[in-house]
C-alpha cells in the first residue's frame, strides 16, 4: 500500500471523488479493488467521515439548541425585568398614596381639633386618664 493514499485519505477523506487529484483518485480506486489491506483502510476512514458528520450535525443542533435556550433565557430575563419595574412603580405609587392619606389625616386632625373646644384636664386627670384609661369611672372627673 502506497503512503501517498494514506496521507492523501487523511487530508481529504474517504471519498475519493472528493480528491483535487483526479488521477490519485483513480489509481486509489484501482488499489482498492486489488488491495485488502486498502478497503479495510478506506473503510475505516469511511466509518471516520460518517462520524465526523454525525459529530457536525449534533454541534450545529448544539449550538442552535444553545442559541434558542440563550433566547428564551433573554425573553425571561426581560420580562422579569418588566415585572420587577412594575412592582416597583407600583411601590413608588403606594407609598405616595400612603403618605398622601397620612398627610390627610393629620389635616383632617389639625381641622377637628380647631373646630372641637378644648376640654382643661388638670394635671392629674391626664395622669389617670393615661394610666386608667378613659372608661374607668375611677379615673376622676374632668372639671370644666
Amino acid at each position: 500500500m502506497d503512503d501517498r493514499f494514506e496521507n492523501l485519505i487523511d487530508l481529504y477523506g474517504a471519498d475519493l471523488n472528493a480528491w483535487p487529484d483526479k488521477e490519485m483518485a483513480q489509481q486509489a480506486r484501482q488499489a482498492a479493488l486489488s488491495d485488502p489491506q486498502f478497503r479495510i483502510m478506506l473503510d475505516a476512514a469511511k466509518r471516520v467521515d460518517r462520524s465526523l458528520a454525525s459529530l457536525s450535525v449534533a454541534l450545529h443542533d448544539g449550538t442552535a439548541m444553545r442559541e434558542r435556550t440563550d433566547s428564551m433565557q433573554e425573553a425571561v430575563l426581560k420580562r422579569i425585568d418588566e415585572q420587577a419595574q412594575r412592582r416597583r412603580a407600583f411601590s413608588v405609587r403606594t407609598l405616595s398614596r400612603l403618605a398622601a392619606g397620612i398627610v390627610l389625616a393629620c389635616g383632617l386632625g389639625i381641622g377637628v381639633g380647631q373646630i372641637v373646644p378644648d376640654q382643661p384636664l388638670t394635671q392629674g386627670d391626664a395622669f389617670d386618664e393615661l394610666l386608667l384609661g378613659s372608661g374607668d369611672s375611677s379615673a376622676g372627673t374632668r372639671s370644666g
